[in-house]
């Protein structure tokens, strides 16, 4: 268009080297059959993720605590003074303290997995040489995956193709510099890609 004719001529004039638009990506990656076959093998991506603590932890762990097992015994020593009343008002803070920590604690966790499955970004795979967008536990060993810029690379692998992409791998290796992978460098799960486009 003459607009991009217009731009390529100013980045020419201006000594700048006009920007080549990356290759098209042109692998045929797996077939869906091939895709549940290994599924089926165990060959997937999922992760199976349990919370920190069960609800049966949770009970447990703030019901025995020392300040409730002092107050408890309180309580009991009250009993056998015939003061039933004072033995109700100790038990009152321990299951008011309780309710607190348990509710507390089962509110961050659900909140926690909303926040997870509303934020969860997708991986574009070739399958059957269509790239289509997919749930990260749904890839598979084998399959193809297409990273552009701000794409998270969900599992380890090799570039392909002709392409080249700009990674930034500092939540791996604790450095904020970028680095450049091309057809046969490997690549990790966990790095972000900052520019270019490549399969792996």
């Amino acid at each position: 268009t003459g607009r991009r004719r217009r731009q390529w001529f100013h980045r020419l004039l201006s000594g700048q080297r006009p920007v080549a638009p990356p290759p098209p990506i042109r692998l045929p990656g797996l077939t869906d059959a091939e895709a549940e076959a290994h599924r089926l093998e165990g060959q997937d991506n999922v992760i199976h993720l349990t919370p920190p603590r069960t609800r049966r932890e949770i009970w447990r762990e703030n019901v025995y605590t020392i300040f409730n097992l002092n107050l408890v015994g309180l309580a009991l020593v009250q009993l056998l003074l015939s003061r039933p009343l004072d033995a109700l008002l100790s038990l009152g803070p321990i299951c008011l303290n309780i309710g607190l920590q348990v509710a507390r604690e089962v509110g961050a966790q659900h909140r926690l997995l909303e926040i997870e499955q509303t934020t969860q970004a997708r991986a574009t795979v070739i399958r059957d040489e269509k790239a289509r967008s997919i749930e990260p536990s749904e890839i598979v060993l084998g399959d193809v995956l297409v990273a552009g810029p701000g794409d998270l690379l969900f599992v380890d692998g090799e570039v392909l193709g002709e392409g080249e992409i700009v990674l930034d791998e500092s939540r791996l290796t604790g450095q904020s510099r970028h680095i450049t992978r091309r057809a046969g460098d490997k690549v990790y799960a966990g790095s972000l890609c900052v520019s270019g486009r490549a399969a792996y």
